[in-house]
């Protein structure tokens, strides 16, 4: 379980996997409401880029060599026009109860018909419950991602909406407002591992893998 504190900024990483493009959708609920679906739908934090090798010549038919140009551990996001890359930040809203939350991320990448799912689980403190923030609308949307080949954008935002998420200490504001600033876990590296990878040999010679002191298993 990661610690966090309301607004603080998270890194939240995931591995290419030999993939390229699509989106991911982010949603955050407390536990126990993770158990309901319609739930996730009702809190989306924000709709990202799954992400593509950018590299001359590296992407083709929705596939790349992981890690895929992902960012090292120590890099993240922090230009809205740099979204490619396997990872994203997100703000901790101000306005949640002190308690532990789910964080869902849903994707379906490169030429997949389903969509896959994966969750971390979030201890979050020190926000403030009596701000005013109801929402309406869609969660906003990245810019410039690669299209996944199977299933369209409006897949991933059929029935949902913006969570009544707080970015701002006094109100409302801007998720990525403040999207420059080093997140606290700016040191977790979301290429993850070589084992992961359906091309194993080729992920050991690819960006620096070999300088990980395990990228096998790290």
């Amino acid at each position: 379980m990661t610690e966090v504190k309301a607004g603080d900024r998270l890194k939240v990483g995931w591995t290419s996997n030999y993939h390229a493009g699509g989106w991911v959708r982010l949603a955050l609920v407390p536990e126990g409401q993770h158990k309901v679906y319609e739930h996730f739908e009702k809190n989306v934090m924000k709709i990202v880029c799954y992400g593509h090798d950018e590299r001359r010549g590296k992407t083709s038919y929705g596939d790349c060599v992981h890690p895929c140009n992902a960012r090292k551990g120590c890099e993240y996001m922090a230009n809205k026009y740099d979204g490619n890359r396997y990872d994203t930040t997100i703000k901790i809203p101000y306005n949640l109860k002190d308690g532990v939350y789910i964080l869902q991320y849903m994707s379906a990448m490169s030429g997949h018909k389903t969509f896959y799912y994966s969750c971390a689980r979030l201890k979050i403190s020190g926000g403030k419950p009596s701000l005013p923030c109801k929402r309406t609308g869609k969660a906003p949307v990245a810019y410039g991602c690669m299209k996944g080949m199977a299933i369209p954008l409006s897949k991933y935002e059929k029935n949902t909406k913006m969570g009544n998420f707080c970015f701002a200490p006094n109100g409302l504001g801007d998720q990525d407002a403040d999207m420059r600033k080093v997140p606290v876990n700016a040191d977790c590296d979301p290429r993850i591992t070589c084992q992961l990878s359906v091309n194993s040999k080729s992920c050991l010679k690819e960006d620096a893998m070999s300088t990980i002191t395990n990228a096998w298993d790290p």
